[in-house]
């Protein structure tokens, strides 16, 4: 239940972002926003926490506890989640699951599968026969 809600609470703002229907400015911390920009501007290339870091100038305290406060989920949930929601996109776009797992930014298939099932409870390749 834990994991479904933080994954409707990432999904909620990530929505929110798109349809530009954001809190008020002084609701909205700009750490966060540079941060979820970065992250949604350089998903496949993200492969640790460090990466985020380096790029928005940003301790990896600070980045970890912007995030959290803002979405209420870890940054790495967070990372995952968007990860795999890019995946589930181009799995349905009949993109074979091995070539999902490369243009998304894993290193491997089983990394990518792992990530997957954490975070849907179904492997690729059960998500495809839905």
């Amino acid at each position: 239940r834990d994991v479904l809600m933080n994954q409707l609470q990432i999904i909620l703002a990530f929505l929110c972002n798109i349809e530009d229907m954001r809190q008020t400015a002084d609701q909205v911390h700009d750490g966060a926003e540079k941060i979820i920009s970065y992250i949604h501007s350089n998903l496949a290339s993200i492969h640790s926490l460090e990466d985020i870091c380096q790029n928005v100038h940003m301790s990896r305290s600070t980045v970890q506890n912007l995030i959290s406060e803002y979405l209420q989920t870890p940054i790495t949930s967070y990372v995952r989640t968007q990860t795999c929601i890019m995946a589930t996109s181009l799995l349905q776009s009949v993109c074979p699951a091995t070539e999902a797992a490369l243009a998304c930014g894993f290193a491997d298939y089983s990394s990518f599968y792992r990530a997957f099932k954490k975070e849907y409870g179904i492997t690729p390749r059960q998500y495809t026969q839905l």
